[in-house]
């Protein structure tokens, strides 16, 4: 778009243009990530450097100023000027809902004036993501409340010796329905964000503790939960909890035991299931109470026994996709021994497969077997059993021979063939860094 004036002879057209139209066309232009502060090369300040008309219009339009961004103070001249920012910018939203994106690291940084703006705007809140120091979250202070706030995503960082009340100003906002909270150089005692929790059906935590993951399960009755916890095990055994959860992510740091939250729960409508934490026998009673309508499994763990892991997958047979991350090779082979027995018995359901061999010393693994439990399973999978169409399998090395590599999967892929040709979707290789996988793992 040029800053030329518009003295071309299709000018005239474009200016005919309803005042409405020429509106729809200028929200369309806004940049699709609202990552960073206004540009003046990019709508909606570009749209009014161009003429007047077009200056009127998109003045007039609150759509265009209703996402409102500060992640760089550095950039402003002066305090007054971030400030003159916002109240500028808030001023052209009218009663328009409001998405805004805070984020500032140092507590250094003359925040409160501008949360005082903000929380004047409290009533267009729709959705907000607040990156800032834990003390300035009492700052904010809501008069006209939180009618329409349905999204917010919370990251606090914590200063040594700091007060660490609970926040509550979020607790009234009677339409929430998402929250993510994740604090950062928390201590042992930081205390959890009050919110509606009855209301939520969608929640991300990090760095929670055993104990307050349960708190938000036995509080949030109609959520659909993710979950990271990085801090310790519960301190004594949780009492039994029936959860309606129906997707499930649980994390865990090095330290964690969630063996007392596994023992606690269940949930008899969970279908979607993401874990770094299952082995335990805690985990398999777990499965055993709660597999009823659980189809989408991910596990990662590399110290399980054989037979601890053929315990889980008996406990969950309703499973239409599987993933197995960072297995060792006996793991492997009791997958594969597991799901050669019975295809109509041990998961009937089963569409897609994915394994991770973390160890990665593929040249040396026995692929007979394996190639024999997808024959049996793609092509006669007995009656009642459904079709498998999509299998992964990779190993994760540091370094190793290309040629030799490619040889393991030449002979692998030959093997494969009747497979791929009835329509088997297989990819099958090394990985270079295991975090690929785990960028990938939800």
């Amino acid at each position: 778009m040029s800053l030329e004036p518009l003295t071309h002879p299709q000018a005239a057209s474009i200016l005919r243009l309803p005042v409405e139209l020429t509106a729809e066309i200028f929200i369309h232009c806004l940049p699709e990530l609202h990552q960073n502060n206004p540009r003046l090369s990019e709508a909606p300040l570009l749209l009014g450097r161009i003429c007047r008309q077009w200056r009127h219009v998109a003045l007039s339009t609150p759509r265009l100023w209703c996402f409102l961004t500060v992640n760089d103070v550095v950039s402003f001249s002066s305090q007054e000027a971030l400030l003159d920012y916002a109240e500028t910018w808030l001023s052209r939203t009218r009663n328009c809902p409001l998405f805004i994106d805070i984020s500032v690291g140092s507590t250094e940084t003359p925040l409160k004036p501008l949360i005082a703006i903000l929380s004047a705007h409290s009533a267009q809140w729709l959705q907000v993501n607040l990156t800032i120091p834990y003390t300035f979250f009492h700052a904010f202070a809501f008069p006209a409340g939180l009618p329409i706030l349905n999204r917010i995503t919370v990251e606090a960082s914590f200063m040594d010796g700091e007060d660490e009340k609970v926040i509550t100003v979020f607790q009234g906002a009677t339409q929430l329905r998402q929250a993510h909270l994740s604090w950062t150089n928390c201590h042992e005692s930081t205390p959890i964000m009050a919110l509606p929790w009855v209301q939520l059906t969608s929640f991300t935590g990090r760095s929670l503790t055993v104990k307050e993951c349960f708190m938000v399960l036995t509080e949030a009755a109609a959520l659909c939960c993710l979950l990271s916890i990085c801090e310790r095990h519960a301190p004594r055994p949780l009492h039994p909890l029936v959860s309606a959860l129906e997707i499930l992510q649980l994390e865990c740091g090095p330290t964690a035991s969630p063996s007392s939250l596994w023992a606690a729960l269940t949930m008899s409508h969970l279908r979607h299931l993401r874990t770094v934490c299952y082995p335990c026998a805690a985990f398999q009673a777990f499965l055993a109470r709660s597999s009823a309508h659980l189809r989408d499994v991910g596990l990662r763990q590399s110290t399980t026994s054989p037979a601890l892991l053929r315990g889980c997958l008996a406990a969950m047979p309703a499973v239409s996709s599987l993933r197995l991350l960072d297995i060792h090779p006996p793991c492997i082979v009791a997958l594969i021994a597991f799901l050669r027995e019975s295809p109509a018995t041990h998961f009937p359901r089963l569409t897609a497969l994915e394994v991770t061999n973390i160890v990665g010393h593929s040249e040396n693994f026995a692929y007979g077997p394996l190639v024999d439990m997808l024959a049996s399973r793609r092509l006669r999978p007995g009656a009642g059993a459904a079709r498998l169409e999509r299998f992964t399998f990779t190993w994760v090395t540091s370094s190793y021979d290309d040629s030799d590599e490619f040889a393991v999967h030449a002979g692998v892929l030959v093997a494969l063939a009747p497979l791929i040709e009835d329509g088997l979707e297989v990819v099958i290789g090394p990985q270079d860094e295991l975090n690929i996988l785990r960028r990938s793992w939800t």
